[in-house]
């Protein structure tokens, strides 16, 4: 690997970038590198890190020249019989003059005083295979569901955005005024948070987007330009075919991550299309009547068979497996169904 800084010298211009956040991945191996060599370039990352976060009147006042002055006499000095904490000092005396000096280092174009980094943002992207959490830049969290794909930057600037290309997340979104966080969803539009918790499902080959809310306020916005804004406990599914946006009750969104199923006057034909959803079946009615009949119900990471057992049993109906992925309901209309 190249070494980007030589000999003893301090690599400022890694520190530098580094505080910024546009490190190149060759730069971030050898400022790694760096940093193992000893304590006191750690020490000194830390000094530089805590100096960034101090309120503007707390910083140096030097002249831009004056400072490089010093930076260069600092920079000459090679006292190896120094103990660790006596170099350290030395160090950490000119590191607040170091955040001004990254100014003359890169020039205008490049850094501007405690601002955000100007180089191009890295897009990474990500396929879960199976369940997984994701840390953002921000510390936000997003749990991802099996063959869900993401796309994020590797950090955020004035705008927190993230894209769901395929499948379904939860995310819990750290609140921030200043930078709302994004969410561009494929072919469904996107949605518009400062802090707050929700469930997207956007799987290839299902015929709608379902976004879900769990705290906080969403603003969706479809493609077409239609927008909803949406509170704990609401739902709305975009249709791909009529691209329209409905708001509808969600049928146990985070089933996937607590494991609970719970139906509440549920009609058995928007059970057909929840269970088809989480256990992959296709289940058929011998007497389309018997779609409007209602089910109630509460589970804990149930096996299909149990569902089927509660149906039959509360409900006086049959079930009977066709298929591996086929199953056949059959029995009278029910007496409370949908009017």
């Amino acid at each position: 690997m190249a070494t980007l800084y030589n000999g003893e010298d301090i690599p400022w211009s890694l520190l530098a970038k580094e505080i910024q956040n546009c490190l190149a991945k060759e730069e971030e191996e050898a400022l790694a590198e760096w940093l193992g060599a000893s304590e006191e370039h750690q020490a000194l990352q830390a000094e530089l890190h805590r100096i960034w976060t101090l309120p503007e009147e707390e910083l140096p006042m030097s002249s831009n020249a004056e400072i490089w002055a010093e930076l260069q006499s600092k920079l000459q000095e090679r006292q190896p019989q120094k103990t660790f904490w006596q170099r350290y000092a030395n160090l950490t005396a000119v590191a607040a003059s170091l955040l001004l000096v990254i100014f003359v280092l890169y020039g205008t174009g490049s850094f501007n005083w405690k601002s955000e980094a100007v180089a191009e943002l890295n897009w990474l992207e990500l396929e879960a295979k199976d369940s997984r959490n994701l840390q953002m830049p921000d510390g936000s969290i997003i749990f991802l569901n099996k063959k869900s794909k993401l796309r994020y930057p590797d950090r955020f600037q004035d705008r927190r955005e993230v894209e769901l290309l395929a499948g379904e997340a939860f995310f819990e979104i750290n609140r921030d005024l200043e930078h709302p966080f994004v969410l561009q969803i494929a072919k469904a539009g996107q949605l518009e948070v400062l802090g707050t918790s929700f469930n997207v499902r956007a799987y290839e080959g299902e015929t709608e987007m379902c976004l879900s809310v769990s705290t906080g306020k969403v603003r969706y916005r479809s493609p077409e330009g239609e927008e909803h804004i949406l509170e704990k406990g609401d739902a709305v599914y975009y249709n791909y075919a009529d691209k329209r946006a409905n708001l509808k009750r969600p049928l146990n969104p985070t089933h996937w991550r607590d494991g609970l199923l719970t139906y509440k006057d549920c009609s058995l034909a928007d059970l057909r299309k929840d269970l088809q959803q989480k256990y992959g079946i296709n289940l058929e009615f011998e007497n389309e009547a018997l779609s409007q009949c209602l089910f109630n119900g509460s589970f804990k990471s149930p096996k299909l068979e149990e569902l089927f057992q509660a149906l039959s049993f509360t409900l006086n109906l049959s079930v009977k497996k066709v298929t591996e992925q086929e199953y056949l309901l059959s029995g009278e209309p029910c007496p409370s169904s949908l009017d």
